[in-house]
């Protein structure tokens, strides 16, 4: 993940889709993950674990039709506490 970018811009270079849509589609993703708040903070802004959260809602803003994630859990302790 480029650390110079957002999430929106990581999406629209993926995608190949306007700015404008990139945005919504990395909002409506984020929202699903309780995120919204790291939209527009650069990714080299975040720390290990918020950066792995956010690149999870990048992938599924992509709206690709697979997706591979090589251990997209790890450094997330929240995420793997029961």
């Amino acid at each position: 993940m480029d650390d110079t970018k957002t999430n929106s811009d990581v999406v629209s270079s993926l995608a190949k889709i306007s700015y404008k849509q990139a945005n919504q589609l990395a909002m409506d993703s984020l929202k699903k993950l309780n995120m919204e708040q790291y939209a527009n903070t650069l990714n080299s802004r975040l720390s290990g674990g918020t950066k792995r959260k956010v690149l999870i809602a990048t992938a599924t803003a992509s709206e690709a039709e697979i997706i591979f994630l090589d251990e997209p859990m790890t450094g997330n302790e929240e995420a793997l506490s029961f």
